[in-house]
């Protein structure tokens, strides 16, 4: 399960195309976590699509959700490598593949992600103290190992859906269109 994922190599990689203003660096990637983890619920909830254009619409999402894991685990000093690296220690019930209980389990962990910056900002002027600092990397910790699961659920793996959002967000950059909206930039 991604065990050969070189997570320092892809989290310095991911971090060549950061547009954002570094002293917002922790709030910023958190908040673009959540976002992406809502596209991806979105992306179950869309009873329109088939299962083609689904696995591809998750395969595309799921690799904006690696990029935002890689920045909030920078943001927070935290080598990706070393949080990806406890995934496979989770309890038993988390090891299945299945794709609404995936999804169900990012948006709570990336609710607790939010709700820990919220906090932050209102208790403490934004200061993460070690002890919110522990909480959020333990919720990344499962985030990035659900990640990981639904690449596999899709029919994927970790290596092929970072890949193909490293060669986009490359090619946007490229074409100097990192910022701005839409998937067609």
């Amino acid at each position: 399960m991604g065990l050969t994922m070189n997570w320092t190599r892809y989290q310095q990689e991911a971090l060549t195309t950061a547009v954002f203003p570094p002293e917002r660096s922790v709030d910023y990637t958190v908040l673009g976590l959540v976002s992406e983890i809502a596209e991806l619920v979105e992306v179950k909830a869309n009873d329109a699509l088939s299962w083609t254009e689904r696995k591809a619409a998750y395969k595309k999402e799921n690799g904006d959700g690696f990029w935002y894991l890689a920045a909030v685990a920078d943001a927070l000093k935290c080598p990706l490598a070393d949080l990806m690296g406890g995934y496979t220690f989770l309890p038993d019930s988390y090891n299945h593949l299945d794709i609404p209980f995936i999804t169900d389990r990012l948006t709570i962990h990336a609710g607790f992600m939010a709700g820990l910056v919220k906090k932050a900002i209102r208790d403490d002027n934004s200061f993460i103290s070690d002890s919110r600092r522990a909480r959020m990397l333990e919720n990344l910790e499962y985030i990035g190992a659900d990640l990981v699961r639904l690449s596999l659920a899709i029919g994927s793996t970790p290596e092929a859906v970072t890949q193909a959002n490293l060669n986009k967000l490359a090619d946007r950059k490229q074409r100097g269109v990192l910022q701005g909206s839409g998937d067609n930039r």
